[in-house]
């Protein structure tokens, strides 16, 4: 390792650009992943012997800005990650596969309001919320922190019920949800500020959050779409992604599991001699023991041993190329428009969707409603209702009759 200097000799970075020739393909990336980084990194090497300087990450920032405008996007970042790849080599800093150096910040406020809110992120985190909540919170906030820097405001202290008001007005959603969403947190992060002493302790009311609730049909996938999903399950599958598809699909499907919560599942969650499946739903955080069907079991089995990478993570879905790290929910997405497109179907509304044709089926077959909310992890029926519009017979039973009721002539 080489001690932190201003200034690294080129030999030394040259050394740097072979450690990490040896750990990319230690990660096991493709050669062309590679090559694609390691030409960044001796891109700069050779612009460093043509002007006869050493390595510093402030000239290499420099040089990266000014190459910026010559290369596609695709070639900044890989020239970008490679550098700044190499000098965490340089400085002895430990580093991981999905190690990227770039500014992510989607909202830049100034930093005398700036630093309230991340002392309130702080504050937030000791309660272990996911880092999906924390970006949701972080992004709410930052709307309204932009909103009264528009304003002119940089002083936390001059906030008013009018600008909270007005900031209400000028904020665009799509929907009254998202609008909801969005001012409950601005409205904890006003109350957090009135704890501290910095804003009217009633400041936060000047924010509404209540919305009518919505509620509608539930959207269930046809019959033409079921019967492509059951004839991609019930035959054999020659590629590793077909594969990989038949597994979530048949996880969405036959078991009504949420896709964030199929990308999560490990290993030790499969049970394979009581044939369930115990995890905990990403949403809740509830514990759940769903039992899986021979179909589920011989799509999880067919997935595992014959198309999922060799990789000791404790994942089961795993990406196909290197570094092999857990998916994203869109997989699923993704797994089921390919079987909508194959069979020339219109695609679905969401992958979402096959949790709802799941409630939907089994309450078609008499299926208590207590053993579905048990299935699908809820706390209670009453989320259920919402599934009696998709059914019919029960429908027909809501009708009443006119027996009794009286009419003279006329149209009733």
């Amino acid at each position: 390792m080489v001690a932190p200097l201003e200034t690294i000799p080129i030999e030394i970075y040259e050394q740097g650009i072979a450690r990490l020739d040896d750990y990319l393909t230690g990660c096991s990336y493709s050669q062309n992943r590679k090559n694609s980084l390691i030409h960044g990194a001796t891109e700069f090497q050779l612009f460093l012997y043509c002007n006869g300087l050493c390595f510093s990450i402030e000239i290499a920032d420099a040089w990266l800005e000014f190459r910026h405008p010559f290369w596609t996007r695709q070639e900044f970042y890989s020239s970008h990650r490679a550098v700044h790849l190499v000098h965490e080599f340089l400085m002895g800093k430990q580093i991981t596969p999905s190690f990227l150096h770039r500014d992510r910040r989607k909202y830049h406020i100034h930093e005398n309001l700036e630093r309230y809110l991340l002392d309130y992120i702080d504050d937030r985190k000791h309660e272990c919320l996911k880092p999906s909540s924390i970006s949701m919170i972080h992004s709410s906030c930052c709307r309204f922190l932009r909103f009264t820097e528009s304003l002119g405001i940089r002083d936390i202290s001059r906030l008013t019920p009018r600008i909270v008001k007005d900031f209400n007005l000028q904020d665009p959603h799509s929907t009254i949800e998202g609008k909801q969403a969005y001012n409950s947190r601005i409205r904890d992060f006003l109350y957090y500020l009135a704890t501290k002493n910095l804003v009217p302790m009633s400041l936060y009311l000047a924010l509404p959050t209540m919305a009518a609730r919505k509620e509608g049909i539930v959207t269930v996938m046809t019959s033409e779409q079921q019967a492509a999903i059951e004839s991609q399950l019930s035959s054999s599958q020659t590629t590793n992604l077909a594969k990989r598809d038949n597994a979530v699909v048949a996880l969405g499907c036959e078991l009504g599991i949420r896709g964030i919560d199929i990308v999560a599942l490990q290993f030790s969650h499969i049970d394979w001699e009581m044939e369930v499946l115990r995890f905990r739903q990403s949403k809740t955080g509830v514990w759940i023991t769903v039992p899986f069907t021979t179909k589920v079991g011989n799509a999880l089995y067919t997935y595992i041993t014959e198309a999922r990478p060799e990789s000791a993570s404790p994942y089961i879905f795993l990406s196909s190329k290197a570094p092999h790290r857990n998916m994203g929910s869109s997989i699923c997405r993704d797994g089921i428009d390919r079987i909508m497109k194959k069979s020339k179907l219109p695609p679905v509304t969401g992958f979402h969707i096959t949790r709802k044709t799941f409630a939907s089926r089994i309450l078609m077959a008499g299926t208590p409603f207590s053993t579905i909310s048990d299935l699908l992890g809820h706390s209670d029926n009453t989320t259920l209702k919402v599934y009696l519009a998709s059914h019919e017979p029960e429908i027909r039973q809501c009708a009443m009759a006119l027996k009794g009721i009286e009419y003279r002539g006329g149209l009733l």
